[in-house]
């Protein structure tokens, strides 16, 4: 299994935002990340972080925001997340 952050295939996807979007756990489990793809490249897409929180409240606000975020889909998966990466505040 890669662990890759950038990659299409890396295993701790939390969810997909619309089709350029996505929020991942970090591969050391320290924050979230917001990524986007930027295209392919090697045959698959490439993903690039774009904002990083550890506070479920703050990626909650910042996924609002995007193209593609249902309220309906995407809120129920985030409020499943810890408050906090680790369980403690680090932003």
């Amino acid at each position: 299994m890669c662990n890759n952050e950038s990659t299409t295939n890396y295993p701790h996807i939390v969810c997909n935002i619309g089709r350029y979007r996505r929020v991942i756990l970090c591969k050391n489990a320290l924050q979230w990340i917001i990524q986007s793809s930027d295209g392919e490249s090697g045959g698959g897409r490439r993903w690039t972080g774009k904002s990083y929180t550890t506070s479920r409240d703050k990626l909650i606000k910042l996924c609002r925001r995007l193209e593609g975020f249902s309220e309906q889909i995407h809120l129920p998966i985030l409020l499943e997340l810890s408050e906090y990466v680790g369980g403690q505040a680090n932003d």
